[in-house]
């Protein structure tokens, strides 16, 4: 049985980080927390690249050790969070 190709996976994980930047936008941590509707959209794409990364095979996973299923560093970054606090994106 051969394996299937990872690419709509991927794709999936990268239009789901877009439209994570697009529902921040360039809103303030207060708009942000304040606005559940923007929250349900990231929180909802969130839960879309989380699945995805389940179907990508062990080898292209181990190419990026350092991320961890808790805390991507795609998530961070698109959510417009550092480690340090809110950035614009």
């Amino acid at each position: 049985m051969s394996r299937r190709s990872p690419a709509p996976w991927l794709a999936d994980i990268l239009d789901a980080i877009a439209r994570m930047r697009d529902a921040v936008g360039d809103a303030s941590l207060e708009e942000f927390e304040a606005d559940w509707q923007r929250q349900w959209l990231v929180e909802r794409r969130a839960e879309i690249v989380s699945e995805a990364s389940r179907h990508l095979p062990p080898e292209l996973k181990a190419r990026g050790p350092d991320i961890s299923g808790r805390r991507s560093p795609a998530l961070v970054m698109s959510c417009g969070m550092t480690t340090t606090g809110w950035r614009r994106p």
